[in-house]
């Protein structure tokens, strides 16, 4: 097991799994069913598959999922260094500590920036044919990354990508609000909008 702050890199019964304030964000037997989930769709929908902007999704899985696609270029941002870092080193899924260490070095198709999702698409000027938002689930209580499920981050995520896509909640009954709320935002800031669910058991 390794420690840091909120985070929690542990063996389950579902394999090595990443915890962040005590929420599971990933786990071995799942993480591929997840992420797979949460990308294949854009890249059905994207018109091409050349430039990839991946926020969040710190183990690295969606970036590599990416260039295997046929992406060229995938900027990875994430705004918490030691978390990656961390992620790289426990997790037998996502980056080794070797492809991180590339990536930050911008040596390869990935670039990895350890910057805040907001500030990074506010200054960019080069577009996206995908853009992937993959944060930890939105909160009920104020937390620093809500304002990433917020409209005038999805419109700005908008004014940048060909097809923009992002987890959201939860379908069961007793966590379904934030993904009720996404509907609605994504709705209010896209002509088209598509809901695919999946279930990591």
């Amino acid at each position: 097991m390794c420690i840091r702050d909120s985070l929690v890199v542990g063996r389950t019964e579902q394999g090595i799994a990443l915890f962040s304030d005590s929420e599971r964000q990933s786990t071995e037997f799942s993480q591929l069913v997840y992420h797979e989930a949460l990308l294949v769709p854009a890249l059905l929908l994207a018109d091409r598959i050349e430039r990839v902007l991946v926020i969040g999704s710190g183990e690295g899985v969606v970036s590599q999922l990416a260039v295997s696609a046929g992406a060229t270029h995938v900027d990875h941002v994430d705004i918490d260094r030691e978390a990656v870092r961390m992620s790289a080193q426990h997790l037998p899924y996502g980056y080794t500590t070797d492809e991180l260490r590339r990536a930050e070095s911008s040596f390869g198709p990935i670039t990895m920036h350890y910057c805040d999702g907001q500030e990074f698409v506010d200054r960019c000027t080069t577009a996206y044919d995908i853009v992937v938002v993959d944060l930890p689930d939105e909160r009920t209580a104020p937390a620093q990354h809500n304002r990433l499920y917020e409209l005038d981050f999805l419109k700005s995520c908008r004014d940048i990508g060909g097809v923009v896509v992002s987890q959201a909640g939860c379908p069961t009954l007793w966590r379904n609000e934030s993904l009720r709320s996404s509907w609605q935002r994504f709705h209010e800031t896209f002509d088209t909008c598509l809901l695919y669910t999946s279930r990591c058991v």
